[in-house]
């Protein structure tokens, strides 16, 4: 009888002790991938995928010298509860000197036990430096594509027929992306060796554009077009992004802020427009909400808060936007009927960009105006290497500080410009 509950006990305990047995967590990284390329000052994207068969109790990030495995940067924790996690993260690599090119991205996930993956990274730390500028020149019915070669000595490297559009510079991998108004197709540059390396196939639509809107985010390119899709695509020039609009509607505008997109959806006929909420890289949908205005640029400053411009028939208004109430207040309502919105931008946290075809704003959070200048304008970009507002008007090319917006230098060419963008390399 003894031995039959001594066998009992033995028996209870080992039961006990395999119950307690757990495997480590399962760590997948989706981004970045192995070896890939990134420059002192880049933000680069964060993303794995992490399940337990036990509670995740703490999870680090950290970047890590591959030669010395001394940590590099920043530590980042994430918080959770569950027994599954999603990690998504924008990861700033801060600008200054690399002493190493190989470095690797450490997940340490503990779930009482501690379990890592690991990905590869190479920082480059010399910064790119300005060459010059691409040109965009309307001649007749055609486009010119123009590099600056010296300060008076310029080459054309392309030609096409149609009307401007829209264009981005990724200076990093020297591309140039642009789309046209009307149906022709989008097109990407190489500006290393003035090459056409692909054109997207205008989309077909009842729209008199096939594209709509442009948006640059690091190296992830987003394409907004008329027939109801949002498109985007690495610096590798491969479709890892798509959002379809419901039955009506098609982007127009868009800003990138952390792991989320938001974007204005105007109707292809009549009605109200829609802004949505996406997930930055599923491009599933947190929200959606209708708001009867013209929205014709937006800014995130958090992840439940935006900026909105809007078009009015009195002029320019810009909007404070609750994206989880979808709810908007007015901050500021111009009565100028002709005032075009040419380019709206975060350019450091807290502080923006509102320029117009008649003037120049630069602001901070809440809505505190820090300086204004009126000038007459027909394109603006910012160059985000240089801190820089490049401003066109007419055959003049005007280059301002973007915070003070001190005049630096002016340049006049000899065509009318459609746009001018930086060229570094």
């Amino acid at each position: 009888m003894r031995l039959l509950i001594s066998l009992l006990i033995l028996l209870l305990l080992f039961s006990c002790k395999k119950g307690e047995e757990y495997a480590l967590a399962d760590i997948q990284f989706l981004s970045p991938r192995n070896g890939e390329n990134y420059t002192a000052g880049d933000t680069v994207w964060i993303e794995a995928q992490i399940k337990s068969e036990r509670e995740i109790q703490s999870i680090r990030l950290s970047l890590i010298e591959k030669s010395t495995k001394r940590i590099a940067g920043d530590l980042k924790y994430f918080q959770t509860s569950s027994t599954s996690y999603h990690l998504q993260h924008s990861y700033v690599l801060k600008d200054k000197d690399w002493d190493k090119e190989a470095y690797y991205f450490e997940l340490l996930v503990n779930n009482g036990k501690e379990s890592a993956a690991f990905t590869s990274i190479v920082i480059n730390s010399q910064r790119v430096q300005r060459r010059g500028f691409v040109f965009i020149v309307s001649n007749a019915l055609e486009l010119e594509f123009y590099k600056q070669i010296f300060p008076n000595s310029f080459e054309k490297f392309y030609t096409t027929t149609g009307s401007f559009g829209a264009s981005e510079i990724n200076s990093i991998d020297q591309q140039l992306w642009f789309i046209p108004k009307q149906k022709t197709n989008a097109i990407v540059f190489d500006l290393k060796n003035n090459l056409v390396i692909q054109q997207l196939p205008a989309p077909t639509t009842q729209q008199t554009d096939a594209f709509s809107n442009l948006y640059m985010d690091n190296r992830q390119v987003f394409i907004a077009l008329t027939n109801g899709t949002l498109e985007g695509y690495n610096y590798q020039l491969i479709k890892n992004f798509i959002y379809t609009s419901s039955e009506g509607y098609h982007p127009t505008h868009l800003d990138v802020y952390g792991e989320y997109i938001l974007v204005v959806e105007k109707p292809k006929v009549f009605g109200q427009s829609k802004i949505s909420l996406l997930y930055r890289i599923s491009g599933g949908v947190v929200s959606h909400s209708i708001l009867s205005k013209n929205v014709v640029g937006l800014c995130m400053y958090s992840e439940d808060k935006a900026f909105l411009a809007v078009q009015n028939p009195t002029g320019l208004e810009l909007l404070n936007y609750d994206i989880q109430r979808g709810a908007a207040t007015s901050l500021l309502h111009r009565n100028s009927p002709n005032e075009k919105l040419l380019l709206f931008k975060e350019i450091s946290k807290g502080e923006f960009l509102l320029v117009s075809n008649q003037s120049v704003v630069n602001y901070k959070l809440p809505y505190e105006v820090v300086k204004t200048i009126h000038q007459v304008l027909d394109f603006a970009y910012y160059d985000t290497l240089e801190n820089e507002l490049l401003l066109v008007n007419e055959d003049t090319l005007f280059i301002r500080d973007a915070q003070t917006l001190s005049l630096k230098r002016s340049i006049v060419l000899p065509f009318q410009l459609e746009a001018a963008l930086p060229w570094n390399e």
